[in-house]
């Protein structure tokens, strides 16, 4: 069964809240250790916190799925050479970046808090592409929004990755797509949002 939107809101919002349990339950000797862990929750989209686990997978598979199949990769980015969309997810990419480069430096919470906000931050944007689901698309950007303040707040890095849902949903689409059929489709669907959240894209766009 499909998840409703605002269900997977609230699910990925308890991952949001526990982020600082997550990262404690990360303890290792080494960075690269630490990172691994990170990596495999990454992967799975299952995270410990606390004696509690956030199952995150259904969401994300249900919601890339769709958007996948309207031209849109928001977790994956494009491989130029091998003419394919990378096989892990931009946060992993990064993460085994960081590893590859500072694996034997011991254990830190700041690298592994603000690779898993960048975890989040590309969840948000695969959530806010998918307010036209199901519900009144407005209400669901507010939703997203509020999620967004989530995510920077103090359960966090502290790192800003975006200033609200609408600079999300342009980060989200601003990979390249051997098929481009679907920024029309996302146009047509921007226009149906009220005034404020359309000027609000604007705004976004200007600033990237």
């Amino acid at each position: 069964m499909e998840i409703p939107f605002e269900q997977a809101c609230g699910l990925v919002n308890t991952g949001l809240v526990v982020r600082k349990e997550i990262i404690a339950g990360l303890s290792a000797p080494t960075l690269g250790k630490a990172l691994g862990a990170l990596r495999d929750a990454m992967r799975a989209n299952r995270f410990r916190a606390a004696g509690q686990q956030v199952f995150l997978d259904r969401v994300i598979t249900s919601f890339d799925g769709r958007t996948r199949a309207e031209g849109f990769h928001i977790l994956h980015d494009w491989d130029g050479v091998t003419q394919q969309t990378n096989p892990d997810i931009i946060p992993v990419d990064v993460l085994d970046f960081i590893a590859a480069q500072r694996g034997t430096d011991p254990a830190s919470e700041t690298e592994l808090a603000i690779l898993l906000d960048y975890y989040f931050m590309h969840v948000l944007a695969l959530l806010a592409m998918r307010i036209w689901d199901d519900g009144e698309p407005d209400e669901n950007l507010e939703l997203v929004n509020d999620l967004v303040a989530e995510m920077q707040g103090t359960n966090g890095s502290g790192q800003q990755f975006a200033a609200d849902a609408e600079t999300l949903l342009l980060l989200g689409t601003s990979h390249y797509e051997i098929d481009e059929r679907g920024y029309d489709k996302l146009l047509e669907r921007v226009r149906t949002l009220n005034q404020a959240h359309q000027t609000s894209v604007a705004r976004s766009l200007i600033r990237m």
